[in-house]
């Protein structure tokens, strides 16, 4: 574990502050979660809206074989656009979480907010986009659209962003902003998509989010 211009004591330290679990090597997913320990804000929340739909009694814990169990691969978006088998996408996810949950202090099934966010930082390291990140937590655990309560009627006149989901003809779902939304009726879905379409998308079903 030699870099250039590095000395051997500071490799040693590094190396002993990677390798938590003193077996004398370090993974690489354990590496780049140390690289990148923190979630954004807006990847934290999305995954605090995981943890919160499976805490229904409000417990403040959730076990983590009820994470796997609500996991749907076949709403990936890998999946969706015939890129990957719901089977790969299930083995990938639940390998990065199985990974992010062996180094965890103690271990066990039980799942704070925190250790949750643990999980998901490993996942969230392989994605770049910030939309896709939140189109698979949307759609793999159900989060936001089906069942939740509808927005206000109105945007505000301050022109707040509003996220839409987007299914396209081919299939493919993106999360897209809607623009100018100031006034716009949300649930009015024929005026949504006219303005979708003014942005030059070709949408054939929406969701607000």
């Amino acid at each position: 574990f030699r870099s250039r211009g590095v000395q051997q004591g500071e490799a040693d330290a590094l190396f002993s502050l990677l390798d938590t679990s003193g077996g004398g090597f370090v993974q690489y997913l354990d590496f780049l979660q140390r690289l990148q320990s923190n979630l954004s804000p807006q990847r934290r929340q999305l995954v605090r809206m995981v943890f919160e739909r499976l805490d229904v009694g409000r417990t403040g814990v959730v076990r983590m074989s009820a994470l796997v169990s609500a996991f749907a691969p076949e709403r990936h978006p890998a999946v969706i656009c015939h890129l990957k088998s719901a089977d790969e996408i299930y083995k990938e996810v639940t390998s990065i979480f199985g990974a992010a949950a062996s180094s965890r202090v103690g271990g066990g099934d039980a799942l704070s907010p925190q250790d949750m966010e643990a999980l998901f930082e490993g996942l969230s390291l392989q994605i770049q986009s910030d939309e896709y990140f939140e189109l698979i937590l949307r759609n793999c655990w159900r989060i936001g659209g089906n069942g939740a309560p509808l927005r206000t009627t109105r945007i505000s006149g301050a022109e707040e962003p509003v996220r839409i989901l987007v299914t396209h003809p081919n299939g493919e779902q993106t999360v897209e902003t809607l623009t100018n939304p100031s006034g716009m009726v949300l649930e009015d879905s024929a005026a949504v998509m006219r303005r979708l379409r003014h942005q030059g998308l070709d949408p054939i079903s929406i969701k607000v989010l």
